[in-house]
């Protein structure tokens, strides 16, 4: 997080590490608080060593959900994608 008392100081460099599910066009639902802030975002499946470059494309700090979205030449494996019945009304 940005220091305004002490703005030149850039914070310290962390990792972190989070759980996300694939949903439909290739993209990642996971938590906000897991790449608020963040500067490089990486995604990995389950026995999967392999690491792929995502994008940040919508983030709710309110409801702490993300979605990170896969390159375009990234080639995901044949997963069955997350889905949702009909959202219940408030």
């Amino acid at each position: 997080a940005y220091d305004y008392s002490e703005p030149w100081k850039s914070g310290a460099i962390t990792n972190s590490s989070a759980t996300g599910f694939i949903i439909e066009g290739n993209r990642i639902l996971t938590n906000a608080h897991a790449v608020s802030n963040s500067k490089y975002l990486q995604a990995r499946f389950a026995n999967s060593p392999e690491k792929l470059d995502v994008e940040l494309e919508f983030i709710s700090d309110d409801y702490d959900l993300a979605i990170l979205k896969f390159g375009e030449k990234v080639e995901i494996p044949k997963v069955e994608f997350l889905t949702f019945s009909e959202i219940p009304k408030l």
